[in-house]
């Protein structure tokens, strides 16, 4: 799991269709789902943490495979 900041933490990144995807949870906002390419569309202090890990974003270091609940088959 990646390091806490002040304010925020990032849960987990997956890459859809080219895209990588970040899950951050914000003390006041919550979960805050977004496109690392839309990073500088968030709120300062996510944009300055997520700045700052993007080198081991990209490396997939915090790549956690989520669950298509479309595709996945139901066992009950």
């Amino acid at each position: 799991m990646a390091p806490k900041s002040k304010t925020c933490r990032l849960v987990a990144t997956t890459t859809v269709g080219g895209e990588t995807q970040l899950s951050v949870l914000h003390h006041e906002d919550g979960f805050v789902y977004f496109n690392l390419k839309d990073t500088d569309k968030q709120r300062e202090d996510i944009k300055e943490y997520i700045n700052e890990l993007q080198p081991k974003i990209l490396e997939g270091v915090y790549s956690a495979e989520l669950v298509d609940m479309e595709e996945e088959e139901i066992c009950c």
